[in-house]
């Protein structure tokens, strides 16, 4: 069990990061073209906008990523994510693992929404 908040910092393709910076989705598209050749450079990048709890069992190929936004005094569900990835490895200087592109995502439905926020994650686990 992982959590990010706002702030958090990790290690993403530059090109990713550069695409998140700039709001252009066409550089996104030039990072997952690099991702495909199998080289790439990493820079340091921010977790922006969610907090986000992620489930990834021990050798699984897979992670369950719950994305939530603040509401009043709490937080509330936004979206469910499943990201289809290697499994991920302990590093000296955290955790690795690589997306393979590949995801399904799902909007939290309006039961789950109005639900009671929760409290925030007592930490964050990142790099």
């Amino acid at each position: 069990m992982t959590a990010r908040r706002p702030g958090a910092q990790a290690l993403w393709p530059s090109l990713y990061v550069k695409a998140r910076s700039e709001g252009d989705r066409s550089v996104r598209m030039e990072a997952f073209d690099a991702m495909a050749t199998g080289e790439w450079d990493l820079a340091l990048g921010l977790w922006q906008d969610t907090e986000l709890l992620l489930w990834e069992p021990p050798v699984a190929w897979f992670s369950i990523n719950a994305f939530y936004i603040p509401e009043r005094d709490g937080r509330r569900l936004r979206s469910w994510y499943v990201g289809f990835e290697h499994p991920t490895t302990c590093a000296p200087d955290g955790f690795d693992t690589f997306e393979r592109a590949l995801a399904a995502a799902a909007r939290a439905s309006s039961s789950t929404s109005s639900a009671r926020p929760i409290s925030a994650p007592a930490s964050t686990n990142s790099p």
